[in-house]
C-alpha cells in the first residue's frame, strides 16, 4: 500500500474551490481511493500491488476555481510500483546437523524492477540466529539432541525502487539419537561380546515423544573384514584368535530414531589368543646316556605367552624345570622311553596350553663272549668260544692290553671271531695277564663292551749245578 502526501500549492482570492481526481493511466481496475476531494487536503491512497502484477500509472488532477468562475487545472503522473515477490524453497526437514541453502527461484519471485538486497534471518526463536545478505546463502544447522528444532526462515528482498517484501517459512531439524555403550578394551579368544558389556547400553532416542531405537551392530575383523551383523540390543558374538599374536576387532553400533535419524559409535577390542605350546618335535631317540636340553628339545616362543614349564617323568618320578630353553634332562639307561610335557601360561590370562614329546634311548648290544680258555702256559693263544650279539649290521672291535705294561698288544681286531695273537710270558715265576676289550656298536651309533683276562703262566726253568 502506497499513501502519498500531497502538499496544496494553489494560488488565488480567498475561497477557492477545489476538484481532485484520481485517473488511471491505462486499462486496469484501479487501486487508488480519495477522499477529501474538494478540500485543499485531500488524503490519497493505494491497495496494494505486488510482483507479477505490472506497475501502474495514474492522473493526479487538481482543478481550482475562484469566486469569480475562474478554473484552472493542473495534472501530475503517479507510478505505484507493485513491490517484489519474496519467495524461496526449502528442502524437505531432515536430521542435524545440516547445511540449508534455500533457493530463491520460488514460483512467485521476482520484481518489475531490480532486486538489489536480501536479507536472511534464520532463527529458533531461543539462541540461534543467523543472517546472510546474498541471494542463495548457506546455513549450517546444529544436531538437536532435545526432540526436534523448528527453526524460522525469513527473506526479506529490496528492489531499485525501494520496493520490499518478506516471507518467512519454517525447518525442522530432527532429532538425532545417541549410541552409546561401554565394552571391554580387551579379552580371550573364545569370549562372547555379550559378556563384555560393562553396564550394556545407554543409547537414547533423544526425542521426547517416541522413545524407539533400532540398533545395528557391526563387528569387523584387523582387515576390515565383517565378520558379523546383529540387530539386537546387545549382539552375541564369539570373538576368535587363533592366530600367534594379538588381534584387533573393531565394534560398531549405530542407532536409528522413529524420525529416521541415526548415530554411531566405534569401540575397538584387542582379543588374545590362548598360551601356544609349540615344540620343535614330538618324538627324539639316540643312545644313552642321552642328554635333553634346549639345542635338541625347546618350544617356540610367542609374544602372548606367559611362562613355560617342563615336566620330566620316566614311569616313575616326575620332574619339572622352567623356560622356553631351560630343559636340561639326561637318560643314562638305555632302552628307556620319558615323557617331556610342557605347559604353557598365557601372558594374558588366556588359557593355558600343553605339547607332548617323547624321548627313548636305543637298547645297547649285547657285548657279551666267552673263551675257549682263559688261561694257560707261555706261549698261550686264546680263542674265542661265542659271541653272544650276532646279528647282521653289528660292529665288532677288539683290543688286547698287556696288564703289567699297559700298552696294547698288536692293532685292533674286527669281525665277529677273529684269530686272537700269541701271548706272552717272559718271568719264569710269575703269571702274566691280559685284558681283552670286545665292543659292539649298532647302525644307531650305540655300543657296549665286555672286558676278560687272559692269564699266561710262566715257563719254569731247569737248572742245576754239578760239584767235582
Amino acid at each position: 500500500p502506497w499513501t502519498p502526501a500531497i502538499t496544496d500549492n494553489s494560488q488565488g482570492k480567498t475561497g477557492l474551490l477545489y476538484n481532485w481526481t484520481i485517473t488511471p493511466v491505462g486499462s486496469f481496475t484501479s487501486l487508488a481511493t480519495l477522499t477529501n476531494a474538494n478540500t485543499n487536503s485531500p488524503s490519497l491512497s493505494f491497495a496494494d500491488l505486488q510482483y507479477p502484477d505490472a506497475n501502474q500509472n495514474y492522473t493526479l488532477t487538481l482543478t481550482v476555481t475562484s469566486s469569480d468562475g475562474c478554473t484552472h487545472s493542473y495534472s501530475q503522473t503517479l507510478t505505484l510500483y507493485a513491490r517484489p515477490n519474496a519467495d524461496f524453497d526449502l528442502p524437505a526437514n531432515a536430521c542435524g546437523p545440516i547445511t540449508v541453502s534455500p533457493t530463491t527461484t520460488g514460483t512467485d519471485y521476482g520484481s518489475n524492477g531490480t532486486i538489489t538486497s536480501w536479507n536472511w534471518t534464520v532463527t529458533d526463536g531461543a539462541s540461534f540466529s543467523q543472517t546472510a545478505t546474498t541471494a542463495n546463502p548457506s546455513f549450517n544447522l546444529p544436531v538437536s539432541t532435545a526432540g526436534a528444532v523448528t527453526y524460522t526462515f525469513s527473506q526479506t528482498i529490496t528492489d531499485d525502487n525501494g520496493c520490499s517484501d518478506v516471507v518467512s517459512k519454517d525447518f525442522t531439524v530432527f532429532p538425532t539419537p545417541t549410541a552409546n555403550f561401554s565394552l571391554a578394551s580387551s579379552t580371550c579368544t573364545g569370549t562372547n561380546i555379550n559378556t563384555l558389556f560393562s553396564t550394556g547400553t545407554s543409547s537414547s532416542s533423544n526425542d521426547p515423544t517416541n522413545a524407539t531405537l533400532t540398533y545395528n551392530w557391526v563387528i569387523t575383523d584387523a582387515t576390515g573384514n565383517t565378520v558379523h551383523t546383529d540387530n539386537n540390543t546387545l549382539p552375541n558374538y564369539v570373538f576368535v584368535n587363533t592366530t600367534t599374536a594379538t588381534t584387533t576387532y573393531t565394534v560398531t553400533l549405530t542407532v536409528t530414531n522413529s524420525s529416521g535419524c541415526s548415530n554411531t559409535l566405534p569401540a575397538n577390542i584387542t582379543v588374545y589368543p590362548d598360551a601356544i605350546a609349540q615344540l620343535n618335535t614330538t618324538s627324539l631317540s639316540a643312545c644313552a646316556p642321552f642328554t635333553i636340553d634346549g639345542t635338541n628339545l625347546f618350544a617356540t616362543t610367542y609374544p602372548t605367552n606367559g611362562t613355560y614349564t617342563w615336566t620330566i617323568t620316566d614311569g616313575t618320578t616326575s620332574t619339572t624345570q622352567t623356560g622356553a630353553t631351560g630343559l636340561n634332562y639326561t637318560i643314562n639307561n638305555s632302552n628307556t622311553t620319558v615323557t617331556i610335557t610342557l605347559t604353557v601360561t598365557s601372558a594374558n590370562g588366556c588359557n593355558s596350553n600343553t605339547a607332548t614329546a617323547t624321548i627313548t634311548t636305543y637298547d645297547d648290544p649285547d657285548p657279551s663272549w666267552t673263551l675257549n680258555a682263559t688261561a694257560g702256559c707261555n706261549p698261550f693263544t686264546p680263542s674265542i668260544a661265542s659271541v653272544t650279539a650276532t646279528a647282521t649290521g653289528l660292529t665288532h672291535s677288539w683290543t688286547i692290553v698287556d696288564d703289567a705294561t699297559g700298552t696294547q698288544v698288536g692293532s685292533t681286531l674286527s669281525g665277529l671271531s677273529p684269530t686272537l695273537p700269541q701271548l706272552s710270558n717272559t718271568s719264569n715265576t710269575n703269571n702274566a695277564t691280559y685284558t681283552i676289550t670286545h665292543t659292539v656298536s649298532d647302525q644307531n651309533g650305540c655300543s657296549d663292551s665286555q672286558d676278560l683276562t687272559v692269564t699266561v703262566y710262566p715257563t719254569p726253568l731247569a737248572a742245576f749245578n754239578i760239584n767235582t
